[in-house]
Protein backbone atom coordinates (compact mmCIF):
# COMPACT_ATOMS: atom_id res chain seq x y z
CA UNK A 1 0.00 0.00 0.00
CA UNK A 2 1.37 3.40 -1.02
CA UNK A 3 1.31 5.87 1.88
CA UNK A 4 1.19 9.67 1.61
CA UNK A 5 1.41 12.07 4.56
CA UNK A 6 0.09 15.64 4.50
CA UNK A 7 2.12 17.52 7.11
CA UNK A 8 0.96 20.80 8.67
CA UNK A 9 -0.87 21.86 5.51
CA UNK A 10 -4.41 22.70 6.58
CA UNK A 11 -5.37 24.08 3.17
CA UNK A 12 -4.45 21.05 1.04
CA UNK A 13 -7.67 19.34 0.00
CA UNK A 14 -9.88 21.65 2.06
CA UNK A 15 -11.24 23.63 -0.87
CA UNK A 16 -10.49 21.07 -3.57
CA UNK A 17 -11.27 17.59 -2.17
CA UNK A 18 -10.67 16.13 -5.61
CA UNK A 19 -6.94 16.49 -4.91
CA UNK A 20 -7.26 14.06 -2.00
CA UNK A 21 -9.48 11.77 -4.05
CA UNK A 22 -6.85 11.55 -6.79
CA UNK A 23 -4.28 10.42 -4.23
CA UNK A 24 -6.67 7.98 -2.56
CA UNK A 25 -7.15 6.29 -5.93
CA UNK A 26 -3.78 4.61 -5.50
CA UNK A 27 -2.77 5.07 -1.86
CA UNK A 28 -3.54 5.91 1.74
CA UNK A 29 -3.58 9.61 2.67
CA UNK A 30 -3.08 10.70 6.28
CA UNK A 31 -3.05 14.21 7.74
CA UNK A 32 -0.57 15.11 10.48
CA UNK A 33 -0.17 18.25 12.59
CA UNK A 34 3.15 18.71 14.38
CA UNK A 35 4.60 21.49 16.49
CA UNK A 36 6.78 23.71 14.27
CA UNK A 37 9.79 23.02 16.52
CA UNK A 38 9.50 19.21 16.60
CA UNK A 39 12.89 17.48 16.48
CA UNK A 40 13.93 15.55 13.40
CA UNK A 41 14.15 12.21 15.19
CA UNK A 42 10.65 12.50 16.61
CA UNK A 43 9.29 13.64 13.25
CA UNK A 44 10.96 10.72 11.49
CA UNK A 45 9.49 8.24 13.96
CA UNK A 46 5.98 9.49 13.17
CA UNK A 47 6.50 9.50 9.39
CA UNK A 48 8.82 6.55 8.81
CA UNK A 49 6.21 4.47 6.94
CA UNK A 50 5.44 7.04 4.23
CA UNK A 51 6.80 7.11 0.68
CA UNK A 52 5.61 10.67 -0.04
CA UNK A 53 5.14 13.76 2.11
CA UNK A 54 3.22 16.91 1.28
CA UNK A 55 4.87 19.53 3.48
CA UNK A 56 3.90 22.98 4.67
CA UNK A 57 6.30 25.76 5.71
CA UNK A 58 6.77 23.94 9.04
CA UNK A 59 8.22 21.82 10.59
CA UNK A 60 11.89 21.56 9.65
CA UNK A 61 12.96 18.44 7.78
CA UNK A 62 16.58 18.17 8.87
CA UNK A 63 19.41 15.70 8.36
CA UNK A 64 18.32 13.51 11.26
CA UNK A 65 14.86 13.26 9.75
CA UNK A 66 16.11 12.11 6.35
CA UNK A 67 18.56 9.65 7.88
CA UNK A 68 15.70 7.92 9.66
CA UNK A 69 13.01 7.74 6.95
CA UNK A 70 14.24 4.94 4.65
CA UNK A 71 10.86 4.55 2.92
CA UNK A 72 10.62 8.19 1.89
CA UNK A 73 11.21 8.96 -1.78
CA UNK A 74 9.48 12.30 -2.40
CA UNK A 75 8.87 15.43 -0.34
CA UNK A 76 6.60 17.97 -2.02
CA UNK A 77 6.52 21.47 -0.57
CA UNK A 78 2.97 22.80 -0.74
CA UNK A 79 4.41 26.24 -1.41
CA UNK A 80 7.38 28.10 -2.88
CA UNK A 81 10.11 28.11 -0.24
CA UNK A 82 12.24 25.14 0.77
CA UNK A 83 14.17 26.79 3.60
CA UNK A 84 12.68 24.28 6.08
CA UNK A 85 14.19 21.36 4.13
CA UNK A 86 17.81 20.22 4.33
CA UNK A 87 18.31 19.68 0.61
CA UNK A 88 21.78 18.18 0.84
CA UNK A 89 20.57 15.63 3.40
CA UNK A 90 17.56 14.82 1.22
CA UNK A 91 19.84 14.22 -1.76
CA UNK A 92 22.26 12.07 0.23
CA UNK A 93 19.33 9.92 1.33
CA UNK A 94 17.85 9.74 -2.19
CA UNK A 95 14.75 11.80 -1.47
CA UNK A 96 13.42 14.04 -4.24
CA UNK A 97 12.28 17.49 -3.10
CA UNK A 98 9.93 19.66 -5.13
CA UNK A 99 8.34 23.05 -4.68
CA UNK A 100 5.38 24.73 -6.33
CA UNK A 101 6.34 26.47 -9.57
CA UNK A 102 6.55 30.25 -9.17
CA UNK A 103 3.86 31.25 -11.69
CA UNK A 104 1.21 29.32 -9.73
CA UNK A 105 1.37 31.66 -6.72
CA UNK A 106 2.55 34.75 -8.60
CA UNK A 107 -0.69 36.69 -8.95
CA UNK A 108 -2.07 35.85 -5.51
CA UNK A 109 1.03 36.78 -3.52
CA UNK A 110 1.68 39.90 -5.61
CA UNK A 111 -1.88 41.09 -5.01
CA UNK A 112 -1.53 40.43 -1.29
CA UNK A 113 1.69 42.44 -1.16
CA UNK A 114 -0.08 45.35 -2.86
CA UNK A 115 -3.01 45.01 -0.44
CA UNK A 116 -0.68 45.18 2.57
CA UNK A 117 1.15 48.12 1.05
CA UNK A 118 -2.03 50.09 0.37
CA UNK A 119 -3.45 49.27 3.79
CA UNK A 120 -0.41 50.78 5.50
CA UNK A 121 0.08 53.62 3.05
CA UNK A 122 -3.50 54.88 3.27
CA UNK A 123 -3.79 54.05 6.98
CA UNK A 124 -6.91 51.94 6.52
CA UNK A 125 -6.67 50.29 9.94
CA UNK A 126 -6.18 53.63 11.64
CA UNK A 127 -9.14 55.13 9.81
CA UNK A 128 -11.38 52.33 11.01
CA UNK A 129 -10.17 52.82 14.59
CA UNK A 130 -11.04 56.52 14.37
CA UNK A 131 -14.60 55.66 13.38
CA UNK A 132 -14.96 53.03 16.10
CA UNK A 133 -13.59 55.44 18.73
CA UNK A 134 -15.79 58.35 17.57
CA UNK A 135 -12.67 60.29 16.57
CA UNK A 136 -13.71 61.46 13.11
CA UNK A 137 -12.21 64.86 13.91
CA UNK A 138 -8.75 63.25 13.90
CA UNK A 139 -8.95 62.04 10.30
CA UNK A 140 -6.24 64.45 9.16
CA UNK A 141 -3.79 62.17 10.98
CA UNK A 142 -4.38 59.70 8.12
CA UNK A 143 -2.56 61.96 5.64
CA UNK A 144 -0.15 60.07 3.39
CA UNK A 145 1.47 60.27 -0.08
CA UNK A 146 0.62 58.99 -3.55
CA UNK A 147 2.48 56.14 -5.17
CA UNK A 148 2.51 58.08 -8.43
CA UNK A 149 5.12 60.36 -6.90
CA UNK A 150 6.90 57.66 -4.89
CA UNK A 151 9.94 55.46 -5.29
CA UNK A 152 9.39 51.80 -4.48
CA UNK A 153 12.28 49.46 -3.76
CA UNK A 154 11.78 45.79 -4.63
CA UNK A 155 14.27 43.33 -3.16
CA UNK A 156 14.13 40.17 -5.26
CA UNK A 157 12.74 40.41 -8.80
CA UNK A 158 11.70 36.87 -9.64
CA UNK A 159 8.16 35.72 -10.40
CA UNK A 160 6.44 37.60 -7.60
CA UNK A 161 8.75 40.59 -7.22
CA UNK A 162 8.61 41.42 -10.92
CA UNK A 163 4.81 41.20 -10.87
CA UNK A 164 4.66 43.59 -7.93
CA UNK A 165 7.02 45.96 -9.73
CA UNK A 166 4.91 45.91 -12.87
CA UNK A 167 1.71 46.59 -10.92
CA UNK A 168 3.28 49.49 -9.05
CA UNK A 169 4.78 51.05 -12.17
CA UNK A 170 2.01 50.43 -14.70
CA UNK A 171 -0.92 50.71 -12.30
CA UNK A 172 0.23 53.50 -10.01
CA UNK A 173 3.05 55.23 -11.87
CA UNK A 174 5.68 54.58 -9.21
CA UNK A 175 9.39 54.51 -9.93
CA UNK A 176 10.64 51.00 -9.20
CA UNK A 177 14.18 50.39 -7.96
CA UNK A 178 15.32 46.77 -7.84
CA UNK A 179 18.02 44.99 -5.91
CA UNK A 180 18.54 41.49 -7.27
CA UNK A 181 22.13 40.30 -7.81
CA UNK A 182 20.87 37.40 -9.94
CA UNK A 183 18.98 39.47 -12.52
CA UNK A 184 20.52 41.55 -15.30
CA UNK A 185 19.78 45.25 -15.68
CA UNK A 186 18.22 44.47 -19.05
CA UNK A 187 15.81 41.88 -17.66
CA UNK A 188 14.84 44.17 -14.80
CA UNK A 189 14.27 47.05 -17.22
CA UNK A 190 11.97 44.89 -19.34
CA UNK A 191 9.91 44.25 -16.20
CA UNK A 192 9.58 47.99 -15.47
CA UNK A 193 12.36 48.29 -12.89
CA UNK A 194 15.79 49.86 -12.54
CA UNK A 195 18.66 47.75 -11.19
CA UNK A 196 20.46 49.41 -8.27
CA UNK A 197 22.69 48.46 -5.36
CA UNK A 198 21.16 47.60 -2.01
CA UNK A 199 22.47 50.77 -0.30
CA UNK A 200 20.96 52.92 -3.08
CA UNK A 201 17.61 51.17 -2.77
CA UNK A 202 17.55 51.51 1.01
CA UNK A 203 18.36 55.21 0.93
CA UNK A 204 16.08 56.20 -1.96
CA UNK A 205 12.91 54.14 -1.51
CA UNK A 206 9.70 55.44 0.06
CA UNK A 207 8.38 51.88 0.14
CA UNK A 208 10.46 48.69 0.36
CA UNK A 209 8.93 45.31 -0.43
CA UNK A 210 10.68 41.96 0.01
CA UNK A 211 10.35 39.16 -2.54
CA UNK A 212 13.54 37.10 -2.34
CA UNK A 213 14.20 33.53 -1.28
CA UNK A 214 15.74 32.99 2.13
CA UNK A 215 19.38 31.89 2.15
CA UNK A 216 22.41 32.02 4.41
CA UNK A 217 23.65 35.12 2.61
CA UNK A 218 20.49 37.21 3.07
CA UNK A 219 19.24 36.07 6.46
CA UNK A 220 18.48 39.20 8.55
CA UNK A 221 19.60 41.37 5.66
CA UNK A 222 17.47 44.19 7.06
CA UNK A 223 19.47 44.83 10.22
CA UNK A 224 20.08 47.92 12.36
CA UNK A 225 22.59 49.10 9.76
CA UNK A 226 20.01 48.72 6.98
CA UNK A 227 17.33 50.59 8.92
CA UNK A 228 19.82 53.41 9.53
CA UNK A 229 20.09 53.89 5.75
CA UNK A 230 16.33 54.11 5.14
CA UNK A 231 14.18 57.22 4.86
CA UNK A 232 12.33 58.03 8.06
CA UNK A 233 8.90 57.75 6.43
CA UNK A 234 9.61 54.45 4.65
CA UNK A 235 7.04 51.66 4.60
CA UNK A 236 8.35 48.09 4.75
CA UNK A 237 6.39 45.16 3.29
CA UNK A 238 7.36 41.49 3.70
CA UNK A 239 5.54 38.65 1.97
CA UNK A 240 8.70 36.59 1.39
CA UNK A 241 10.25 35.18 4.58
CA UNK A 242 10.29 36.52 8.13
CA UNK A 243 13.97 35.73 8.62
CA UNK A 244 14.95 38.29 5.98
CA UNK A 245 14.31 40.93 8.65
CA UNK A 246 16.09 41.19 11.98
CA UNK A 247 12.96 41.37 14.16
CA UNK A 248 14.75 42.99 17.09
CA UNK A 249 16.12 45.72 14.79
CA UNK A 250 12.66 46.17 13.24
CA UNK A 251 11.03 46.62 16.64
CA UNK A 252 13.68 49.17 17.60
CA UNK A 253 13.09 51.09 14.37
CA UNK A 254 9.33 51.13 14.95
CA UNK A 255 9.69 52.18 18.58
CA UNK A 256 11.99 55.05 17.59
CA UNK A 257 9.63 56.02 14.73
CA UNK A 258 12.50 55.55 12.28
CA UNK A 259 10.10 53.94 9.80
CA UNK A 260 6.45 54.83 9.33
CA UNK A 261 5.02 51.33 9.11
CA UNK A 262 5.47 47.62 8.59
CA UNK A 263 3.19 45.05 6.98
CA UNK A 264 3.95 41.33 6.82
CA UNK A 265 2.49 37.96 5.95
CA UNK A 266 5.52 35.98 7.16
CA UNK A 267 7.42 35.70 10.44
CA UNK A 268 10.53 34.17 11.96
CA UNK A 269 8.35 31.84 14.01
CA UNK A 270 5.00 30.68 12.68
CA UNK A 271 2.36 30.74 13.96
CA UNK A 272 3.11 34.14 15.46
CA UNK A 273 2.77 34.36 19.23
CA UNK A 274 -0.32 36.51 20.03
CA UNK A 275 1.82 38.36 22.59
CA UNK A 276 4.52 39.23 20.04
CA UNK A 277 5.83 42.81 20.41
CA UNK A 278 4.97 43.67 16.79
CA UNK A 279 1.27 43.47 17.67
CA UNK A 280 1.63 46.42 20.03
CA UNK A 281 2.24 48.90 17.19
CA UNK A 282 -0.72 50.62 15.54
CA UNK A 283 1.28 51.18 12.35
CA UNK A 284 1.85 47.46 11.80
CA UNK A 285 -0.40 45.20 9.70
CA UNK A 286 0.05 41.44 10.02
CA UNK A 287 -1.66 38.52 8.29
CA UNK A 288 -1.22 34.77 9.01
CA UNK A 289 0.74 33.68 5.91
CA UNK A 290 -2.28 33.87 3.59
CA UNK A 291 -0.62 35.43 0.54
CA UNK A 292 -1.31 32.40 -1.64
CA UNK A 293 -4.84 31.88 -0.33
CA UNK A 294 -6.92 32.43 -3.41
CA UNK A 295 -9.03 29.75 -5.08
CA UNK A 296 -6.94 29.97 -8.23
CA UNK A 297 -3.63 29.67 -6.43
CA UNK A 298 -4.70 26.84 -4.11
CA UNK A 299 -6.14 24.92 -7.06
CA UNK A 300 -2.85 25.22 -8.91
CA UNK A 301 -0.76 24.34 -5.87
CA UNK A 302 -2.80 21.25 -5.08
CA UNK A 303 -2.83 20.03 -8.66
CA UNK A 304 0.93 20.51 -8.91
CA UNK A 305 1.59 18.47 -5.77
CA UNK A 306 -0.79 15.66 -6.75
CA UNK A 307 0.61 15.49 -10.28
CA UNK A 308 4.12 15.16 -8.88
CA UNK A 309 3.11 12.28 -6.61
CA UNK A 310 1.37 10.56 -9.51
CA UNK A 311 4.52 10.99 -11.61
CA UNK A 312 6.73 9.70 -8.81
CA UNK A 313 4.78 6.46 -8.46
CA UNK A 314 4.80 6.14 -12.26
CA UNK A 315 8.64 6.37 -12.13
CA UNK A 316 8.64 9.76 -13.88
CA UNK A 317 10.61 12.77 -12.70
CA UNK A 318 8.40 15.31 -10.91
CA UNK A 319 8.10 18.98 -11.82
CA UNK A 320 9.73 21.74 -9.78
CA UNK A 321 12.60 19.55 -8.57
CA UNK A 322 14.96 21.56 -6.35
CA UNK A 323 17.67 19.03 -5.52
CA UNK A 324 19.95 17.13 -7.86
CA UNK A 325 19.06 13.51 -8.57
CA UNK A 326 21.77 10.96 -9.20
CA UNK A 327 19.63 7.84 -8.82
CA UNK A 328 16.68 6.24 -10.56
CA UNK A 329 13.17 7.27 -9.54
Amino acid sequence: MKKIAVVNSKSFGKFFPEHIQRLQAFGEVDFHLFEPTIKGAQLAEALSDYQCIIASVTPTFDRTFFQNTPNLGLLCRHGLGVDNVDLSAATENQVLVTKVLGPIERQAVAEHAIALLMNELRKINKGQRLIKNDEWHLRSSCNSFELKHATVGVIGYGNIGSKVGQILHEGFGAEVLVYDPYKSAEDIHKAKGKKVSLPELLSEADVITLHCNLSDENQRMLSDAAFDQMKQHVLLINTARGELVDEAALIRALARKEISGYAADVFCQEPLDPTHPLLAFENVTLTPHIGAYTSESLAGMGDHVVTNIERFFAHLEPFGLVNERSWSV
